[in-house]
């Protein structure tokens, strides 16, 4: 017969080794690696784009002009996202590669490949760039190549090559553009700051959407007259308004005039821009529809787009509404 003080021994045993092999399953699980996750990425789709473009690529891309190459990246197998996608691009002009044999390297590496990529988010697409000048002269036989590097546990690297095939680049005349800060004395402010409109960042929004060669020295600089100063104040109320838009704008042309007569642009292509400072203009700025000459403010949050946005008046383009 089993006495009290047995019974309670046979179940500390008892529990003991129900609390053993608890243990040991635990340390057994904890040894059990899970197995690289099964990965299959594939070049999905290839956009060639320097500015505005379509899935595809059917805006007329511009002969030499900074271009940019979006590989959307997809997904079989493991849902991911796929960390370090990684690859090389390949372009050839005519059958001749104008890049370096090995390709180049994308510009936004290391890259992990989305399980839903956003076309809207750039940082969805393994990016590649080409600076101006490019290299790609007009021709309606442009291949683009991109091979992806095979990623760690991919089942099948057969679809990691992907080809943009017989794109079509065209020459466009480069417009000669001319800048001068105006000084408007109505309004007190002085001078534009130069750094503020100087080349590389005054033109930022105009070399960055109209579609010319983007590395064209001519397509934007100073000209004859670095500085003009303006005092007529037709309203009286310090504000470019009324009267003023049209002297201002037929002062320009007389001085885009004489840069040509000078010998430094063709009259149809050369075209004066006016800054000043700050914004006391009506309208943010001003052009003529067809004409040559414009001006517009230093304001940060719009003088970059003011200017691109009347240039685009000078080309004959108006208002949507």
């Amino acid at each position: 017969m089993h006495t009290a003080r047995q019974s309670r021994i046979s179940g500390l045993t008892a529990a003991f080794a129900v609390l053993s092999g608890v243990v040991l399953l635990v340390i057994l699980a904890g040894l059990v690696t899970a197995s690289p996750a099964a990965h299959d990425i594939s070049v999905q789709n290839i956009e060639v784009t320097q500015a505005t473009q379509t899935t595809t690529n059917s805006v007329t891309l511009v002969a030499q002009r900074s271009t940019a190459v979006r590989v959307t990246v997809g997904i079989a197998g493991d849902p991911g996202p796929v960390p370090n996608v990684t690859g090389r691009l390949h372009v050839f002009v005519n059958n001749v590669a104008i890049t370096p044999a090995a390709g180049l390297l994308p510009i936004n590496a290391p890259f992990s490949a989305p399980t839903a990529p956003q076309r809207g988010n750039e940082n969805h697409t393994l990016n590649f760039e080409l600076p101006a000048p490019s290299g790609i002269i007009a021709s309606s036989n442009v291949d683009v190549r991109v091979d992806l590097a095979p990623v760690a546990g991919e089942t099948n690297t057969g679809n990691n090559s992907g080809s943009a095939n017989n794109l079509t680049f065209v020459n466009r005349t480069t417009p000669s553009i001319f800048f001068t800060r105006i000084n408007y004395l109505p309004a007190g402010a002085g001078l534009p700051n130069l750094a503020d409109v100087q080349g590389g960042v005054g033109d930022a929004f105009v070399r960055g959407i109209l579609p010319v060669n983007d590395a064209d020295p001519n397509l934007y600089r100073q000209g004859l007259f670095p500085t003009l100063a303006w005092s007529a104040d037709d309203g009286g109320n310090n504000m470019v308004d009324g009267n003023d838009i049209d002297d201002i704008l037929d002062f320009l042309e007389s001085c885009r005039q004489l840069i040509v007569n000078n010998g430094l642009g063709a009259s149809n292509n050369t075209f004066l821009y006016g800054w000043i400072r700050d914004n006391p203009i009506s309208g943010n700025g001003w052009a003529p529809i067809g004409g040559r000459v414009a001006f517009g403010n230093t304001q940060f949050i719009r003088h970059q787009r003011t200017f691109a946005h009347e240039l685009t008046h000078n080309f004959g383009l108006d208002h949507n509404s």
